[in-house]
């Protein structure tokens, strides 16, 4: 199970779980919300209003899907995309931890950062 915890003391908490892996939002620990996502096998996640970007999955697992929530359960595949360094070759990710709406890969010896935030204006959206 993947979890992310965010808001004001810990009121809410956002995880992914096997065998389905729904996204499921808890608020004060009652579910709040559940969304079925187009990813399997997801090793980190970041949050930010209603879009996820899931980091890797059991056939990608050097991809990045992002992914925005539906109010109805429901959720809409947007895009997918491989990290690339400064030197145009793609990342191989070693450890992705997702904190709110940054998720951090670390590769070799680099650490990236990707904000959601700044992700989701370049894909049209926020």
């Amino acid at each position: 199970m993947l979890c992310a915890e965010r808001g004001e003391r810990r009121a809410d908490v956002w995880c992914c779980y096997y065998t389905n892996f729904p996204l499921v939002h808890l608020h004060k620990k009652r579910i709040a919300s559940t969304w079925n996502v187009p990813v399997a096998g997801s090793n980190a996640f970041a949050i930010a209003g209603a879009h996820v970007l899931f980091a890797g999955g059991y056939d990608k697992r050097d991809s990045f899907t992002l992914v925005r929530l539906d109010p109805d359960g429901t959720s809409t595949l947007i895009g997918e995309f491989e990290l690339t360094g400064d030197d145009g070759v793609a990342v191989k990710p070693l450890r992705t931890i997702g904190r709110g709406a940054v998720l951090y890969v670390l590769d070799d010896a680099v650490l990236y950062e990707i904000d959601l935030k700044r992700v989701l204006p370049r894909w049209g959206h926020g």
